[in-house]
Protein backbone atom coordinates (compact mmCIF):
# COMPACT_ATOMS: atom_id res chain seq x y z
CA UNK A 1 0.00 0.00 0.00
CA UNK A 2 1.14 3.41 -0.94
CA UNK A 3 1.68 5.74 2.17
CA UNK A 4 0.13 9.21 2.11
CA UNK A 5 2.33 11.69 2.41
CA UNK A 6 1.26 13.71 5.69
CA UNK A 7 1.38 17.49 6.11
CA UNK A 8 3.85 18.81 8.92
CA UNK A 9 3.54 21.99 11.22
CA UNK A 10 5.64 24.53 9.22
CA UNK A 11 8.53 25.98 11.16
CA UNK A 12 7.32 29.28 11.22
CA UNK A 13 3.92 27.95 13.41
CA UNK A 14 5.97 25.36 15.34
CA UNK A 15 7.99 28.49 16.56
CA UNK A 16 4.91 30.13 17.33
CA UNK A 17 4.14 27.34 20.52
CA UNK A 18 5.16 28.44 23.99
CA UNK A 19 7.97 26.04 24.10
CA UNK A 20 10.33 25.30 27.64
CA UNK A 21 13.76 23.26 28.10
CA UNK A 22 13.57 20.99 31.51
CA UNK A 23 15.84 18.33 32.03
CA UNK A 24 16.72 18.60 28.35
CA UNK A 25 13.05 18.28 27.19
CA UNK A 26 11.53 20.67 25.10
CA UNK A 27 7.63 20.41 26.64
CA UNK A 28 4.97 22.41 25.53
CA UNK A 29 3.61 24.96 27.71
CA UNK A 30 -0.25 24.78 26.83
CA UNK A 31 -3.43 23.66 28.14
CA UNK A 32 -5.46 20.62 28.09
CA UNK A 33 -8.14 22.10 26.14
CA UNK A 34 -5.78 23.72 23.66
CA UNK A 35 -4.29 20.38 23.30
CA UNK A 36 -7.63 18.39 22.85
CA UNK A 37 -8.52 21.07 20.53
CA UNK A 38 -5.13 20.29 18.24
CA UNK A 39 -5.27 16.73 18.85
CA UNK A 40 -8.82 16.50 16.83
CA UNK A 41 -7.65 19.19 14.26
CA UNK A 42 -4.73 17.26 13.41
CA UNK A 43 -6.99 13.86 13.11
CA UNK A 44 -9.82 15.06 11.33
CA UNK A 45 -7.58 17.01 8.68
CA UNK A 46 -5.04 14.20 8.75
CA UNK A 47 -2.16 16.27 9.70
CA UNK A 48 1.09 14.93 11.22
CA UNK A 49 0.99 15.22 15.19
CA UNK A 50 3.28 13.22 16.99
CA UNK A 51 3.04 14.11 20.78
CA UNK A 52 4.77 11.96 23.43
CA UNK A 53 3.73 12.67 27.23
CA UNK A 54 6.68 12.89 29.61
CA UNK A 55 6.57 11.86 33.01
CA UNK A 56 9.62 11.69 35.96
CA UNK A 57 9.90 7.94 34.19
CA UNK A 58 10.67 9.21 30.88
CA UNK A 59 13.26 12.23 32.61
CA UNK A 60 15.11 8.97 34.07
CA UNK A 61 15.08 7.33 30.92
CA UNK A 62 16.12 10.59 28.81
CA UNK A 63 19.17 11.31 31.13
CA UNK A 64 20.48 7.66 30.14
CA UNK A 65 19.23 6.88 26.78
CA UNK A 66 20.26 9.05 23.80
CA UNK A 67 18.40 7.64 21.33
CA UNK A 68 15.03 8.46 23.66
CA UNK A 69 15.99 11.85 24.40
CA UNK A 70 16.16 11.84 20.37
CA UNK A 71 12.56 10.82 19.67
CA UNK A 72 10.99 12.87 22.32
CA UNK A 73 12.58 16.10 20.72
CA UNK A 74 11.42 14.71 17.42
CA UNK A 75 7.33 14.65 18.52
CA UNK A 76 5.72 17.64 17.46
CA UNK A 77 4.86 18.57 21.17
CA UNK A 78 6.25 17.12 24.74
CA UNK A 79 2.83 17.58 27.02
CA UNK A 80 3.77 17.59 31.24
CA UNK A 81 2.57 14.38 32.26
CA UNK A 82 3.67 14.17 35.83
CA UNK A 83 2.83 16.73 39.32
CA UNK A 84 6.49 17.08 40.23
CA UNK A 85 7.48 18.33 36.53
CA UNK A 86 5.05 21.05 37.17
CA UNK A 87 6.15 21.97 40.12
CA UNK A 88 9.63 22.03 38.81
CA UNK A 89 8.24 23.98 35.73
CA UNK A 90 6.81 26.81 38.05
CA UNK A 91 9.64 26.80 40.66
CA UNK A 92 11.75 27.90 37.26
CA UNK A 93 9.07 30.90 36.69
CA UNK A 94 6.75 28.87 34.00
CA UNK A 95 3.89 30.38 35.88
CA UNK A 96 1.21 28.11 33.67
CA UNK A 97 2.52 25.04 33.47
CA UNK A 98 -0.27 22.57 33.32
CA UNK A 99 -0.29 18.79 33.78
CA UNK A 100 -1.84 17.02 30.30
CA UNK A 101 -1.36 13.63 31.57
CA UNK A 102 -1.80 10.96 28.35
CA UNK A 103 -5.08 9.21 30.08
CA UNK A 104 -6.54 11.98 30.72
CA UNK A 105 -6.13 13.40 27.41
CA UNK A 106 -7.37 10.55 25.91
CA UNK A 107 -10.82 10.84 28.09
CA UNK A 108 -11.20 14.04 27.34
CA UNK A 109 -11.00 13.98 23.42
CA UNK A 110 -13.03 11.09 23.97
CA UNK A 111 -15.85 13.07 25.84
CA UNK A 112 -15.57 16.35 23.51
CA UNK A 113 -16.00 14.32 20.48
CA UNK A 114 -19.40 12.85 22.01
CA UNK A 115 -20.35 16.40 23.02
CA UNK A 116 -20.17 17.04 19.68
CA UNK A 117 -21.74 13.81 17.99
CA UNK A 118 -18.62 13.34 16.61
CA UNK A 119 -16.02 10.62 16.51
CA UNK A 120 -12.26 10.11 15.45
CA UNK A 121 -11.32 6.21 14.24
CA UNK A 122 -8.45 4.94 16.63
CA UNK A 123 -6.26 1.72 16.26
CA UNK A 124 -4.72 0.17 19.57
CA UNK A 125 -1.40 -1.27 19.42
CA UNK A 126 0.19 -3.22 22.48
CA UNK A 127 -0.63 -3.09 25.95
CA UNK A 128 -0.69 -6.25 28.10
CA UNK A 129 -1.66 -9.49 26.93
CA UNK A 130 -5.36 -9.45 25.44
CA UNK A 131 -5.86 -5.60 26.50
CA UNK A 132 -5.81 -4.35 22.97
CA UNK A 133 -8.22 -6.06 21.77
CA UNK A 134 -10.74 -5.82 25.08
CA UNK A 135 -10.42 -1.74 24.13
CA UNK A 136 -11.03 -2.45 20.41
CA UNK A 137 -14.17 -4.35 21.22
CA UNK A 138 -15.26 -1.88 24.03
CA UNK A 139 -15.02 1.26 21.52
CA UNK A 140 -15.55 -0.50 17.97
CA UNK A 141 -19.08 -0.07 17.27
CA UNK A 142 -19.62 3.67 18.64
CA UNK A 143 -20.99 6.12 16.90
CA UNK A 144 -18.96 9.27 18.96
CA UNK A 145 -15.98 9.99 20.16
CA UNK A 146 -13.26 7.27 19.70
CA UNK A 147 -14.25 4.35 17.58
CA UNK A 148 -11.85 1.48 17.24
CA UNK A 149 -11.21 0.17 13.57
CA UNK A 150 -8.44 -2.36 15.06
CA UNK A 151 -5.56 -3.84 17.37
CA UNK A 152 -2.78 -5.55 17.78
CA UNK A 153 -0.39 -6.79 20.26
CA UNK A 154 3.01 -7.52 19.13
CA UNK A 155 3.79 -9.33 22.28
CA UNK A 156 6.96 -8.42 23.99
CA UNK A 157 9.75 -9.10 21.60
CA UNK A 158 12.12 -6.72 20.31
CA UNK A 159 11.80 -3.75 18.24
CA UNK A 160 13.17 -5.47 15.08
CA UNK A 161 10.13 -7.97 16.04
CA UNK A 162 7.41 -5.63 15.22
CA UNK A 163 8.64 -3.53 12.46
CA UNK A 164 7.20 -6.15 9.65
CA UNK A 165 5.15 -4.77 6.33
CA UNK A 166 2.38 -6.51 7.53
CA UNK A 167 1.00 -5.02 10.70
CA UNK A 168 2.02 -1.34 9.15
CA UNK A 169 0.02 -2.62 6.09
CA UNK A 170 -3.10 -3.57 8.44
CA UNK A 171 -2.84 0.12 9.94
CA UNK A 172 -2.62 1.92 6.86
CA UNK A 173 -5.32 -0.04 4.97
CA UNK A 174 -7.51 0.84 8.07
CA UNK A 175 -6.95 4.04 7.96
CA UNK A 176 -7.27 4.86 11.56
CA UNK A 177 -7.19 8.98 12.70
CA UNK A 178 -5.52 8.56 15.94
CA UNK A 179 -2.96 5.63 16.58
CA UNK A 180 -2.42 4.67 20.47
CA UNK A 181 0.89 2.68 21.04
CA UNK A 182 1.86 1.01 24.62
CA UNK A 183 4.95 -0.82 24.63
CA UNK A 184 7.00 0.85 27.42
CA UNK A 185 8.01 4.10 26.89
CA UNK A 186 11.52 3.28 25.48
CA UNK A 187 10.54 0.50 23.47
CA UNK A 188 7.51 2.38 22.49
CA UNK A 189 9.42 5.22 20.73
CA UNK A 190 11.60 3.54 19.38
CA UNK A 191 9.18 2.09 16.92
CA UNK A 192 7.56 4.84 16.70
CA UNK A 193 10.89 6.32 14.74
CA UNK A 194 11.51 3.31 12.87
CA UNK A 195 7.60 3.26 11.56
CA UNK A 196 6.36 6.75 11.30
CA UNK A 197 7.49 7.43 8.05
CA UNK A 198 5.50 4.25 6.87
CA UNK A 199 2.73 4.88 8.43
CA UNK A 200 -0.16 7.26 7.26
CA UNK A 201 -2.21 7.71 10.60
CA UNK A 202 -1.85 11.58 11.16
CA UNK A 203 -1.96 11.21 15.27
CA UNK A 204 0.61 8.84 17.21
CA UNK A 205 1.45 9.05 20.55
CA UNK A 206 2.89 6.33 23.21
CA UNK A 207 -0.18 6.48 25.68
CA UNK A 208 1.31 3.69 27.82
CA UNK A 209 -1.55 2.11 30.68
CA UNK A 210 -4.51 4.37 28.28
CA UNK A 211 -5.05 0.56 26.70
CA UNK A 212 -5.22 -0.69 29.62
CA UNK A 213 -7.63 1.34 31.11
CA UNK A 214 -9.43 1.64 27.38
CA UNK A 215 -9.72 -2.25 27.95
CA UNK A 216 -11.32 -1.64 31.23
CA UNK A 217 -8.94 -4.35 33.21
CA UNK A 218 -7.31 -1.59 35.48
CA UNK A 219 -9.06 1.33 37.15
CA UNK A 220 -8.37 5.02 37.25
CA UNK A 221 -7.61 7.04 40.34
CA UNK A 222 -10.39 8.89 41.72
CA UNK A 223 -10.16 12.56 40.44
CA UNK A 224 -8.86 14.00 43.60
CA UNK A 225 -6.08 11.68 43.34
CA UNK A 226 -4.82 12.91 39.71
CA UNK A 227 -5.33 16.67 40.97
CA UNK A 228 -3.03 16.28 44.29
CA UNK A 229 -0.41 14.22 42.52
CA UNK A 230 -0.83 10.61 44.34
CA UNK A 231 -2.07 8.92 41.26
CA UNK A 232 1.06 6.59 41.54
CA UNK A 233 -0.20 5.57 44.82
CA UNK A 234 -3.41 4.13 43.15
CA UNK A 235 -1.38 2.88 40.06
CA UNK A 236 0.53 0.90 42.87
CA UNK A 237 -2.66 -0.70 44.30
CA UNK A 238 -3.67 -1.48 40.95
CA UNK A 239 -0.39 -3.21 39.32
CA UNK A 240 1.98 -3.98 43.01
CA UNK A 241 4.70 -4.64 40.55
CA UNK A 242 4.94 -0.53 39.67
CA UNK A 243 6.54 -0.02 42.69
CA UNK A 244 10.12 -0.91 41.52
CA UNK A 245 9.55 1.93 38.84
CA UNK A 246 8.05 4.10 41.65
CA UNK A 247 11.61 3.64 43.45
CA UNK A 248 13.32 4.52 40.62
CA UNK A 249 11.45 7.19 39.69
CA UNK A 250 12.09 8.82 43.06
CA UNK A 251 15.79 8.60 42.82
CA UNK A 252 15.16 10.81 38.90
CA UNK A 253 13.25 13.21 41.28
CA UNK A 254 15.76 13.78 43.63
CA UNK A 255 18.55 14.46 41.13
CA UNK A 256 16.05 16.19 39.15
CA UNK A 257 15.34 19.01 41.76
CA UNK A 258 18.78 18.98 43.94
CA UNK A 259 20.91 18.76 40.33
CA UNK A 260 19.19 20.67 38.13
CA UNK A 261 16.14 22.55 39.43
CA UNK A 262 17.84 24.08 42.50
CA UNK A 263 20.88 25.25 40.81
CA UNK A 264 18.94 26.85 37.81
CA UNK A 265 16.49 28.44 40.43
CA UNK A 266 19.52 30.35 41.76
CA UNK A 267 21.20 30.79 38.67
CA UNK A 268 17.75 32.25 37.21
CA UNK A 269 17.54 34.62 40.34
CA UNK A 270 21.21 35.87 39.51
CA UNK A 271 22.44 36.25 36.51
CA UNK A 272 18.85 36.38 35.41
CA UNK A 273 18.71 40.27 36.88
CA UNK A 274 20.99 41.24 33.66
CA UNK A 275 19.15 44.26 32.22
CA UNK A 276 21.41 44.10 28.64
CA UNK A 277 19.73 44.39 25.73
CA UNK A 278 19.21 40.90 23.69
CA UNK A 279 20.12 40.71 20.21
CA UNK A 280 21.09 37.54 17.49
CA UNK A 281 23.13 37.92 14.31
CA UNK A 282 23.03 35.12 11.79
CA UNK A 283 26.70 34.95 9.90
CA UNK A 284 25.96 32.18 6.63
CA UNK A 285 29.57 31.00 5.96
CA UNK A 286 30.61 28.42 3.18
CA UNK A 287 30.22 25.10 5.87
CA UNK A 288 28.20 26.59 8.63
CA UNK A 289 25.47 28.90 10.03
CA UNK A 290 26.69 30.64 13.12
CA UNK A 291 23.88 32.21 15.22
CA UNK A 292 25.59 34.55 17.61
CA UNK A 293 23.35 35.50 21.28
CA UNK A 294 24.23 38.77 22.83
CA UNK A 295 23.20 40.20 25.79
CA UNK A 296 20.23 38.64 28.17
CA UNK A 297 17.51 36.40 26.63
CA UNK A 298 14.70 36.87 28.75
CA UNK A 299 11.32 34.91 28.42
CA UNK A 300 9.18 37.54 26.92
CA UNK A 301 12.31 38.29 24.10
CA UNK A 302 11.45 34.80 23.25
CA UNK A 303 10.06 36.34 19.67
CA UNK A 304 13.38 37.62 18.36
CA UNK A 305 15.01 34.43 18.04
CA UNK A 306 11.76 33.21 15.36
CA UNK A 307 13.70 34.81 12.13
CA UNK A 308 16.69 34.04 12.84
CA UNK A 309 16.22 30.64 13.68
CA UNK A 310 13.92 30.37 10.16
CA UNK A 311 17.05 31.78 8.26
CA UNK A 312 19.23 28.94 9.61
CA UNK A 313 17.02 26.00 9.19
CA UNK A 314 16.45 27.42 5.63
CA UNK A 315 20.15 27.44 5.12
CA UNK A 316 20.52 23.75 5.56
CA UNK A 317 23.78 24.02 6.82
CA UNK A 318 25.37 22.75 10.25
CA UNK A 319 24.38 25.41 13.43
CA UNK A 320 26.85 26.78 15.70
CA UNK A 321 25.46 28.67 18.34
CA UNK A 322 27.96 31.49 20.11
CA UNK A 323 27.37 32.03 23.25
CA UNK A 324 30.51 33.56 24.11
CA UNK A 325 28.68 37.25 24.75
CA UNK A 326 25.52 35.53 26.08
CA UNK A 327 24.97 37.03 29.92
CA UNK A 328 21.31 34.90 30.53
CA UNK A 329 19.30 32.52 28.17
CA UNK A 330 16.24 31.73 30.10
CA UNK A 331 13.89 28.73 29.62
CA UNK A 332 11.74 29.85 26.97
CA UNK A 333 14.34 30.97 24.54
CA UNK A 334 16.21 27.97 24.62
CA UNK A 335 12.46 25.43 24.44
CA UNK A 336 13.17 28.21 20.88
CA UNK A 337 16.19 26.46 19.73
CA UNK A 338 15.36 23.22 20.92
CA UNK A 339 12.45 23.59 17.88
CA UNK A 340 15.12 24.47 15.68
CA UNK A 341 17.10 21.35 16.65
CA UNK A 342 14.04 18.98 16.16
CA UNK A 343 13.78 20.31 12.33
CA UNK A 344 17.60 20.20 11.91
CA UNK A 345 17.72 16.78 13.21
CA UNK A 346 14.97 15.63 11.03
CA UNK A 347 17.21 16.78 8.13
CA UNK A 348 20.27 14.87 9.94
CA UNK A 349 22.02 18.76 10.38
CA UNK A 350 23.77 19.12 13.38
CA UNK A 351 23.57 21.76 15.71
CA UNK A 352 26.71 22.24 18.15
CA UNK A 353 27.28 25.36 20.86
CA UNK A 354 30.22 27.03 20.56
CA UNK A 355 32.28 29.62 23.07
CA UNK A 356 30.27 30.13 26.20
CA UNK A 357 31.03 31.62 29.88
CA UNK A 358 31.77 28.75 32.47
CA UNK A 359 28.47 29.84 34.31
CA UNK A 360 26.13 29.30 31.00
CA UNK A 361 27.80 26.48 30.47
CA UNK A 362 27.07 24.89 33.79
CA UNK A 363 23.46 26.46 33.98
CA UNK A 364 22.62 24.93 29.82
CA UNK A 365 24.14 21.43 31.55
CA UNK A 366 21.06 21.92 34.46
CA UNK A 367 18.33 22.73 31.90
CA UNK A 368 19.23 19.52 29.59
CA UNK A 369 19.73 21.70 27.02
CA UNK A 370 23.40 21.05 26.05
CA UNK A 371 22.79 17.31 26.34
CA UNK A 372 19.93 17.83 23.93
CA UNK A 373 21.83 19.71 21.73
CA UNK A 374 24.75 17.53 21.11
CA UNK A 375 22.23 14.51 20.72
Amino acid sequence: MQVKTLTKAPLRSALGEAVFCLAGIPFASTTMHSTVAKVIDAGCERRRYLFATPNINFVANAMRDRAFAGAITRCDAALIDGAPLVVAARLLGIRHAERVAGSDLFEEIDQTLRQRNEKLTVFFFGGRTGASEAAHRRFENRTAGFVSVGFSNPGFGDVADMVGGETLNEINELSPSFLVVALGAVKGHAWIERVRGALSVPVISHLGAVVDFAAGGISRAPVWMRRSGLEWLWRIKEEPALWRRYAGDMTALLTLFFLQVLPLALWRATAGRSKEPPSVDVNLTSNATILKLTGAFQNHEVSLLSDPICRAVEAGKPVELDFGELKFIDLFPQGKLLIMKRYLLEQGIPVSIGAAPKSLERALKASGFARAVAL
